[in-house]
């Protein structure tokens, strides 16, 4: 469920890590001018600490990462195993991270699909009013769309961890603390409350996937006797046309075509959000 975290660190929490003789904390050095960088660092199984003055620092990476011991993050990540690794962190470290402030979040599922995700990740075009941007990491493609205060992020889990099954990844980041803050999370102790969970829940399914402009895979290869669907299916599928319609032309469009698509059996989309739906209820 969740992935990246990133706590803000008080002067007193630095003062307890400092003091923590079972801590190395780290330095980088300059090899030209052997200048010593004040920042201190620790790495562990995914999670770093970054400590820049007495009063100011972090604690960030993967709660998932750090389960496995460092090694990957595909496979389910329970929220009974997010709490029990929140408390090995906090054991490790000689802080309670279940009630340190909260700066960013990363929360989403992954999921099996039926087709390959590539062919998933192809059509995606928009969130909301902004388009789907590629990053490429080694290997794979990652679709990110980011707005002010939050980003989605869809990409090919499998091919990325180079696994035979067909698994996508669906999450959401958190850019501004104000974001989890409104949907009632301050630290990691409010995700004890299943009204928060479901909160996160529903703005990855509603708010993320739900509000994304998905062009069906299938649908290009799609043959109709009425000669006017081809070329109402040769703009749908091309992610210009929607890019570049005026907005009140693409609610309209958007109308046509999701009404074309589920009455002829092209639900691509609604089967990931019951996916999505089906994973939450097994975390």
């Amino acid at each position: 469920m969740l992935c990246g975290v990133k706590f803000n660190l008080d002067y007193s929490a630095i003062n307890q890590l400092l003091k923590n003789q079972n801590i190395e904390f780290k330095s980088l050095v300059n090899l030209e001018t052997s200048e010593v960088d004040r920042t201190r660092i620790w790495t562990d199984r995914g999670m770093t600490i970054l400590i820049k003055s007495p009063g100011y620092g972090i604690i960030k990476g993967s709660l998932h990462k750090f389960k496995n011991g460092g090694r990957h993050n595909y496979d389910d990540f329970r929220w009974c195993q997010v709490f029990q690794a929140m408390d090995d962190l906090s054991e490790t470290l000689g802080l309670n991270v279940r009630h340190l402030k909260l700066i960013n979040l990363e929360w989403g599922v992954n999921i099996k699909t039926e087709i390959p995700p590539k062919e998933i990740l192809t059509g995606l075009v928009m969130h909301k009013k902004k388009r789907f941007e590629k990053m490429y990491v080694s290997p794979g493609t990652h679709y990110v769309c980011t707005h002010s205060q939050v980003s989605i992020k869809i990409y090919d889990k499998g091919s990325q961890n180079r696994l035979a099954e067909n698994i996508m990844r669906i999450e959401m980041a958190a850019n501004r603390s104000v974001y989890i803050n409104n949907l009632g999370i301050t630290t990691p102790n409010d995700l004890k409350h299943q009204d928060i969970r479901v909160n996160l829940q529903n703005s990855l399914l509603y708010g993320g996937w739900g509000d994304l402009l998905l062009i069906e895979p299938s649908l290009i290869h799609y043959c109709h006797l009425n000669k006017q669907v081809p070329k109402r299916i040769s703009k749908w599928v091309n992610p210009i046309y929607w890019l570049e319609s005026e907005n009140y032309t693409r609610c309209y469009q958007r109308k046509e075509y999701d009404e074309f698509r589920l009455l002829n059996g092209f639900d691509t989309k609604e089967k990931i959000s019951q996916a999505i739906l089906d994973k939450y209820r097994e975390l």
